[in-house]
């Protein structure tokens, strides 16, 4: 495990971290290892908080809410940012750069839980705030921008995002340059939303493209890098080259299980996508068991009407149907459905999925595609 707040120190942008004549920092790195990682960066921060003064102590809650998030715990994390985004509004404003930093953690934390339009709200209000004040090609600019197109496309709304993140690449190339990590992030993201749109071979180049920079400049094991090897195995796979895909996202679940558990949402996405590309090869077998332990862990841990929990309710009803479990499929379908149509309502491309699928299940009709990256 890589300790937090070591003297001198340097955070993962190779900055130092604690400056000569300057009051010491306390870094957590978010790249932490099992609950013992967990539990020693809670300690250091909360060290931190107890030695600080009102604006220290802020940033420390800030720093622990969010590494809690980071290890997918949601419920605790969100006190935490709420509270620190409050103080920061009276504090210093609401488009102070400290309380908008504030507010960006707390939209990220809103999405992750499932929470769209919120999460939509808090980026959009931020985004625009910050091209005000710190200009169009800030890198904080940049990032909650290309977090608010994510969000679009999650949404349903594939062409706009795909406007924003195309705009997005093009101003973090001309002012960060081709292989800054904010560059490399807006590049995927935008492959992500040429994949929905069927672009497969747009995609494939931006990933490949975005793969050999990481592992030449972050290292194999790094969390860009295996964002962008599972990146690469969904448009390998939905271009016909599923024993490829398997590989890599296997190589992916390894990893992600390694340093960050079981039951991270991260390792949970690939056990997902790994699941859809067994199916894509006919293993479906194979594949229901992961599609259970994402659903299991999801309802456990993000609640029923989470947009991750019903995609997992959807694949598994895809799986039981391509074996003939025709009135089991149908009871997981009709489950699913009713709750997208309330949460993200009727015109998702999910929501449509779901009622092509339950309208599909007693002539077998072709399924629509199971929802990868969920």
């Amino acid at each position: 495990m890589l300790e937090a707040g070591k003297d001198p120190g340097r955070n993962l942008a190779d900055k130092l971290l604690n400056e000569p004549g300057k009051p010491p920092r306390c870094c957590v790195v978010l790249r932490i290892a099992g609950e013992e990682g967990i539990q020693h960066a809670r300690g250091r921060l909360l060290d931190a908080l107890r030695q600080r003064g009102k604006a220290g102590r802020r940033d420390s809650k800030l720093r622990l809410g969010e590494v809690l998030d980071a290890r997918g715990l949601y419920a605790e994390a969100l006190p935490l940012l709420q509270h620190v985004v409050s103080e920061e509004l009276r504090a210093s404003g609401d488009e102070d750069p400290k309380t908008l930093r504030a507010s960006i953690s707390l939209a990220q934390l809103k999405y992750h839980m499932g929470h769209y339009c919120e999460a939509e709200n808090m980026f959009r209000q931020c985004f625009e705030a910050m091209e005000r004040t710190l200009g169009p090609t800030h890198h904080d600019t940049l990032s909650s921008m290309s977090s608010l197109a994510v969000v679009m496309d999650d949404m349903g709304r594939a062409a706009d995002a795909q406007r924003l993140h195309r705009q997005c690449l093009e101003l973090c190339e001309g002012s960060l340059g081709a292989e800054h990590p904010e560059t490399l992030t807006a590049a995927n993201n935008l492959g992500g939303v040429l994949t929905t749109l069927g672009q497969f071979g747009e995609a494939e180049k931006l990933y490949r493209r975005c793969l050999e920079v990481s592992e030449r400049t972050l290292g194999a094991e790094h969390p860009d890098t295996l964002v962008a090897i599972m990146n690469l195995a969904s448009v390998l796979d939905d271009m016909g080259h599923s024993p490829e895909a398997e590989t890599m996202y296997r190589r992916c679940l390894e990893v992600n299980e390694r340093n960050l558990g079981s039951e991270h949402p991260d390792a949970l996405s690939v056990v997902n996508n790994l699941a859809h590309v067994l199916c894509n090869m006919e293993r479906h077998q194979e594949a229901e068991p992961l599609y259970r332990r994402c659903l299991e862990v999801r309802e456990r841990t993000l609640g029923k009407d989470h947009p991750d929990t019903l995609a997992s309710i959807h694949n598994l009803a895809g799986v039981m149907t391509s074996q003939g479990r025709h009135s089991e499929a149908q009871r997981c379908y009709q489950s699913c459905l009713q709750a997208m149509d309330r949460i993200l309502g009727p015109e998702h491309p999910n929501t449509l999925a779901a009622v092509s699928n339950l309208a599909a299940v007693p002539g077998l009709k072709a399924l629509q595609p199971s929802m990868r990256y969920k």
